[in-house]
């Protein structure tokens, strides 16, 4: 069977890393037989991505309907209705398999909201005819929350106030966003679970527990080393964004 990585994040794990290093790299992963999948829109893309490897319109095909993730709040993609995303996941799935690679990796780390039985159920069909080996970076809470806090900062005018469980404002120390037993259960058994924090011990990077998560050697890799501090500097110089 044919093998999809799933790279579902989580935000603030080094992700815009790994996806800006598989975007400089892609010929390198598709030599190694793993070949990068670019994000699929079934909407007008309202601009053109700086990263194409951030798989965010894809995710959000499963994503609950009700649940206000980054991107919507900012109204970037539409909110559809739930058998319009089970109609386009069997498109996503139709795409994907018309598709000659033995093994593909996605990433975007709104693949980390996902939650419930409904979303579970879309995911599967989506992921159709593959075997899904999910990769997903945790990191301490408190570390996690304090800079997830710091990222959101441009949405606080959208914030409901009130009861923030459930929405990306829950910042308080039992948010559900770093209630990662409910992303493991979500993935299970099958998933590949790294703590972000034991991943910079090595390399300084998140990058080769990825490539590593893939089965890729990162002493055979490109160079990793830059990656983050290029990042950085190109959000400082153009301005940042996230999904």
């Amino acid at each position: 069977m044919r093998k999809i990585f799933l790279h579902a994040g989580k935000h603030k794990t080094g992700t815009s890393s790994i996806q800006f290093y598989i975007q400089q790299h892609a010929d390198f992963f598709a030599a190694q037989g793993v070949m990068p999948v670019s994000d699929l829109w079934f909407a007008p893309e309202p601009e053109r991505k700086r990263n194409q490897y951030n798989c965010t319109h894809l995710a959000h095909i499963i994503i609950r309907t009700e649940f206000r993730s980054p991107i919507r709040v900012r109204g970037v993609l539409p909110i559809w209705s739930r058998w319009q995303q089970v109609d386009m996941a069997m498109e996503a799935n139709r795409i994907l398999r018309q598709r000659p690679d033995a093994r593909m990796v996605i990433s975007a780390e709104s693949f980390s909201f996902l939650r419930t039985e409904e979303e579970k159920l879309c995911l599967e069909i989506m992921m159709d005819g593959f075997e899904l080996v999910p990769i997903v970076f945790f990191r301490e809470p408190s570390a996690w929350l304090q800079s997830w806090e710091t990222q959101i900062t441009g949405l606080q005018k959208h914030n409901p106030g009130g009861d923030l469980h459930g929405t990306v404002f829950d910042t308080s120390p039992q948010s559900w966003l770093v209630e990662d037993h409910r992303i493991r259960a979500f993935y299970g058994d099958q998933g590949q679970y790294i703590q972000y924090e034991d991943a910079l011990k090595g390399f300084g990077s998140s990058i080769p527990a990825f490539l590593e998560a893939i089965g890729i050697d990162p002493l055979h890799a490109p160079d990793w080393r830059d990656t983050w501090r290029n990042l950085t500097s190109d959000k400082l110089e153009r301005g940042s964004s996230f999904a």
